[in-house]
């Protein structure tokens, strides 16, 4: 049934922003229900009457407006491996690590190692915007939080975060939110063992522990 609607919405000879934003969310819908595999999901598109014609309706929500819509079609492109369309939009994707709506910059945050590796983005271009990630550490959403905490050891086995940025880290095991602070002393032996921040600077601050 999800097939067969999507293949008539795509048949539409004007696409115009709102059957554009349906369009990409019932391709979320179907990929992300099943939680199948980037492999299936590409075989699933294949099946479309028009995969081209779904392909460049996928490529114009890589940029739009919609920056909530912007992130799930960035999600959709990057299971169905879509390269082409991801390379010839990449600044759209590099505005969604600043966006102001914290679901959409941390879902940003989790995709950057994916398209460092794809070479659709650079560590350079991820780097001059890690003010926005580390902002994000401070989040008062759980699930915010643990998505780019998740990330961070890898951001800084590649640089993006050093030693640097060690007065963010400091300030976070001081923390008047208790699951902001109990997030960062979880983390300490990581950035420890990273030399983002040392163990003196820890034992400075062990009474917040």
């Amino acid at each position: 049934v999800s097939l067969k609607a999507l293949n008539t919405l795509i048949t539409f000879d004007e696409i115009d922003e709102t059957l554009l934003k349906g369009i990409i969310y019932l391709t979320d819908s179907i990929l992300g229900f099943f939680n199948i595999t980037d492999r299936i999901a590409i075989e699933y598109i294949k099946k479309l009457r028009n995969a081209d014609r779904f392909y460049t309706i996928l490529y114009r929500a890589l940029a739009i407006n919609d920056e909530h819509v912007r992130m799930i079609a960035w999600n959709i492109a990057k299971k169905l491996g879509y390269e082409k369309g991801l390379k010839g939009r990449n600044e759209y994707f590099l505005e969604l690590l600043a966006s102001e709506d914290l679901w959409v910059r941390s879902n940003a945050w989790d995709s950057v190692l994916t398209l460092i590796d794809r070479g659709i983005i650079c560590v350079d271009e991820v780097k001059e915007r890690k003010e926005y990630f580390l902002k994000l550490l401070a989040s008062k959403h759980a699930l915010e939080r643990s998505v780019v905490w998740d990330i961070a050891p890898e951001l800084i086995d590649r640089g993006i975060i050093s030693a640097d940025d060690r007065e963010v880290f400091l300030e976070l095991l001081e923390s008047k939110d208790e699951g902001v602070r109990s997030d960062a002393w979880d983390s300490v032996p990581t950035l420890i063992d990273r030399g983002i921040i040392s163990v003196d600077e820890v034992k400075e601050r062990k009474e917040y522990f």
